[in-house]
């Protein structure tokens, strides 16, 4: 039998008022070091390399045609995670660069996002699992990305919920959450963090 523990925010936490500056935040420690970058001695350094020093193998998986989270500067500096799933998300029948066809396909979409028959968080959320699975007995990190807030009717996103929990559920009756800690994420309204 495990014990779990969960903590809500009831309200949004942020550590910036500027939501990529939050991002950095999270994931250098830090919220204005590369205002300065050139000017400082101790370049900053990615949570990814202080993981992969230690052992652990990382992964990611978003639907966005994106290798960052952001197109921010400061993300250039990032390492590279070990596995990860993005470019089937560069498929012109998903994603688009054309502002007339934004609202029906890619990240801005008003419509359910799918691709080939399926939600494309699905094919998100199929390789954490399978992520999951294959490195059962290692230290690993992974990252997973839902862009379907980025739209403009608030309604898209809520698709996702169901799939979303029984992910994690299935970890956790699975035996696969053990010394586990969950972070939950937003880029809209600021950051907010669940952890369980």
């Amino acid at each position: 039998h495990q014990n779990y523990e969960s903590f809500e925010f009831l309200k949004y936490h942020t550590f910036n008022n500027y939501p990529h500056q939050s991002i950095q935040t999270m994931f250098y420690g830090a919220d204005s070091l590369f205002n300065n970058y050139d000017k400082i001695e101790e370049k900053p350094l990615h949570i990814l390399s202080h993981l992969k020093q230690n052992g652990y193998i990382t992964a990611q998986s978003a639907n966005i045609c994106s290798k960052k989270l952001s197109s921010n500067y400061y993300e250039s500096f990032q390492d590279e995670f070990d596995h990860e799933n993005i470019a089937m998300f560069c498929d012109p029948n998903y994603f688009t660069t054309n502002p007339k066809t934004s609202n029906i396909k890619g990240i801005h979409s008003s419509l359910i996002r799918c691709l080939y028959g399926k939600n494309t968080f699905e094919y998100v959320l199929d390789y954490g699992k399978n992520f999951w699975e294959t490195y059962s007995d290692s230290n690993k990190f992974l990252r997973l990305g839902f862009f379907d807030g980025n739209e403009k009717s608030g309604e898209v996103i809520n698709y996702l919920d169901d799939y979303l929990i029984n992910f994690i559920i299935d970890l956790i009756n699975n035996g696969k959450f053990y010394k586990t800690i969950l972070f939950l994420a937003s880029g809209k309204g600021e950051i907010e963090m669940g952890i369980i």
